[in-house]
């Protein structure tokens, strides 16, 4: 199977060469990287070109957000299998797609998700262990970290991708079609995939997970479901569970300089 990893940049010039580096460490070579620019001003575009893998896909434009971007790689994606590793962050080591790879094979699942750690100035602060999927754990707060989620190329162009209105929150939108609204297979890969660098936009500031949470309240509304879930007051509190780190989490959200 094809395997399409879809990494969004825009003056990442910073850690764009470790994310590549997780893609290229890969021991599952049949593997498309789509890397999609937002017109980056500095060096991005030429560290992409000097270490881009052998079957890359390179589009630097003018997008309207995050979401925007994200639907573009998801529309060019041609591999069997489609996922994200963001330009910030890294895959956990060698064998995480080829265990993805052979757990779709094994489980015959549309879609999988796994967990995922948070580092802060290179420290595991949070570990974000999701487990087993129900639907009626969303009432109480649940999704699947985003960037662990992998979905069959069928089923991802038989559903809408994201919501551009959505600033914040379009992949928790679009994660509550796919998970809580649809009947798919789904599969929980009980491993540590992915590793996220702290500070993208739902998590870079207490007033973005404010409004990001206002988000995730009109994607119920806009589809139709229940206007008043108990998760509009459970999903902030789970994540105080997964923290390892307590003193650094404050740091980052009450002490550090804007």
């Amino acid at each position: 199977m094809k395997v399409s990893i879809i990494t969004l940049t825009y003056n990442s010039e910073k850690h764009i060469s470790e994310c590549w580096r997780s893609i290229k460490s890969q021991n599952y070579k049949n593997i498309e990287h789509i890397i999609i620019d937002g017109l980056s001003s500095d060096s991005t575009i030429d560290i992409i070109n000097q270490n881009s893998i052998e079957n890359s896909v390179v589009i630097s434009e003018k997008d309207e957000g995050i979401y925007d971007a994200w639907s573009k790689g998801f529309q060019k994606a041609t591999g069997d299998i489609v996922g994200t590793v963001m330009s910030d962050d890294i895959l956990e080591n060698e064998d995480v797609i080829s265990t993805i790879v052979k757990s779709f094979d094994d489980k015959k699942c549309d879609i999988l998700y796994a967990n995922m750690n948070f580092k802060l100035n290179n420290k595991i602060v949070r570990k974000w262990k999701p487990g087993n999927f129900s639907k009626k754990s969303f009432y109480f707060g649940w999704m699947p970290p985003p960037p662990t989620v992998y979905v069959s190329k069928e089923i991802l162009d038989s559903n809408a991708y994201f919501d551009k209105k959505y600033r914040i929150a379009g992949d928790y939108e679009w994660l509550l079609r796919l998970f809580f609204i649809k009947n798919y297979n789904i599969f929980y890969l009980d491993q540590f995939i992915y590793t996220l660098r702290m500070g993208g936009i739902s998590n870079s500031s207490f007033s973005n997970i404010i409004k990001g949470n206002i988000e995730c309240y009109n994607a119920w509304k806009d589809n139709n479901l229940s206007k008043y879930p108990i998760w509009v007051f459970l999903k902030p509190i789970s994540r105080i569970f997964q923290i390892i780190r307590i003193k650094e989490f404050f740091k980052f959200y009450f002490l550090r300089k804007s």
